[in-house]
């Protein structure tokens, strides 16, 4: 059965939503800080993770934004880095929509094959 990725899109984004949601504004010991619910975060950072790994691949430009997104720094909130994260999600997304995250690699294996089984038809029909 072929992934249907357009759909995990979607269901990504919707659960997005859901995750934005569980927003809430908090004081720590430094200082207030908007935050959400971090094991809803972690479910939808590793399901965008694999999927932009089984879309664009581990080495594109989209996987390696979205896991430096994920990285900490000084006085961030875990609401920050989903921002971060959502930023590049819907990059990816608006890309895979518009056809954009064929790499040329992809595109020569299409071609290949394509002459490669219109070369078998040849040798097929001359016997």
């Amino acid at each position: 059965m072929p992934a249907d990725f357009g759909r995990r899109f979607e269901e990504l984004l919707k659960q997005a939503e859901v995750v934005e949601t569980s927003k809430r504004t908090a004081r720590t010991e430094y200082g207030v800080g908007t935050y959400i619910e971090s094991t809803a975060l972690l479910n939808w950072q590793v399901k965008v993770r694999h999927l932009l790994i089984a879309v664009s691949g581990a080495d594109s430009q989209h996987f390696k934004l979205f896991v430096k997104a994920e990285e900490p720094s000084m006085y961030t909130t875990d609401y920050d880095l989903f921002q971060r994260m959502h930023a590049v999600f819907l990059a990816a997304k608006e890309d895979y929509e518009g056809g954009y995250l064929h790499s040329i690699r992809d595109l020569i294996q299409a071609a290949v094959f394509d002459s490669e089984l219109e070369q078998a038809e040849e040798l097929h029909a001359a016997g």
